[in-house]
């Protein structure tokens, strides 16, 4: 469970230190791919999105259980789309379910192409992240760039959520090091 742990946490790391440096990263034409990117390239990662009942089945109390659920593919995804809908980032036109539904939707069936050069047979392309992006845009994005103010405050507000997500893992992690659990 340990190690598992320690590949999220490293995960949240990095995505919030992407974000550190450049806040347009929450743009979520250019965070679908960052997520998938730096998921595929980690093995346990890898494991952990395409099932992530092996994570709880490591976690025996139902309180880890939850703070590990804050860490989900879903939940994160839901977290961000939530913030970003409050910043004016996203779309508002159509109900929050919907739009977390088609996300996640688009975000596995991403994951799960690019993860299997077979599933992508015959539609094979040199940049599938730049398709994942186009695709987001659509889905997700307002016709016209929002002011850098606004992104810099949902850049803040993500972080600040991933932050949180970050320290209630490590929290976690401490608890079963501890022998607690």
């Amino acid at each position: 469970m340990g190690l598992a742990a320690r590949e999220v946490l490293a995960w949240i790391e990095t995505i919030n230190d992407q974000i550190a440096r450049n806040p347009q990263s929450v743009l979520p034409r250019r965070l679908a791919p960052l997520l998938v990117r730096t998921t595929l390239g980690n093995p346990w990662l890898r494991w952990l999105q395409s099932d992530d009942s092996a994570m709880r089945q490591l976690l025996h109390r139902p309180a880890d259980q939850e703070r590990f659920a804050e860490a989900t593919t879903s939940a994160l995804g839901n977290a961000v789309l939530t913030i970003l809908r409050d910043h004016g980032i996203v779309r508002d036109d159509l109900p929050l379910p919907r739009q977390m539904y088609a996300l996640h939707a688009v975000l596995v069936g991403f994951v799960t192409v690019m993860n299997n050069a077979d599933a992508a047979d015959p539609l094979s392309i040199d940049d599938p992240e730049t398709a994942l992006a186009d695709t987001v845009q659509l889905l997700l994005e307002r016709p016209r760039d929002p002011a850098a103010r606004d992104v810099a405050k949902a850049a803040e507000a993500v972080r600040a959520r991933f932050t949180e997500i970050h320290d209630n893992l490590l929290g976690l992690v401490a608890t079963g090091a501890a022998g607690t659990r």
